[in-house]
């Protein structure tokens, strides 16, 4: 088990974020910019139409925190879409040009 983090709870990302955690016994803190993560696991709203979604929901303990520094402060290894400043995706980072 290792301590990991994800930078990007999108549709895509809560579910890697979630399939590390219940699969791979990580245990997984996340941070993006939007609330939405947050309110899919606190059930305040539903989940990406995802095959297999409400099963990794349950019983997760991903920890999702305020700033990709807290997510990155304390883990193994990361992953993710770096974010600018301004919250969007830092896609240029990854795919120069």
């Amino acid at each position: 088990m290792a301590n990991l983090s994800w930078i990007g709870l999108g549709k895509l990302g809560l579910t890697c974020a979630l399939a590390l955690e219940k699969h791979g016994g990580h245990q997984v803190t996340g941070y993006d910019p939007s609330p939405r993560a947050a309110q899919i696991l606190n059930g305040t709203a539903p989940p990406p139409e995802e095959a297999g979604i409400e099963e990794l929901l349950n019983g997760s303990r991903l920890q999702i925190v305020g700033s990709p520094t807290e997510a990155v402060a304390a883990t193994a290894a990361a992953s993710g879409v770096p974010i600018s400043c301004s919250g969007v995706a830092a896609v240029r980072a990854i795919f120069p040009g």
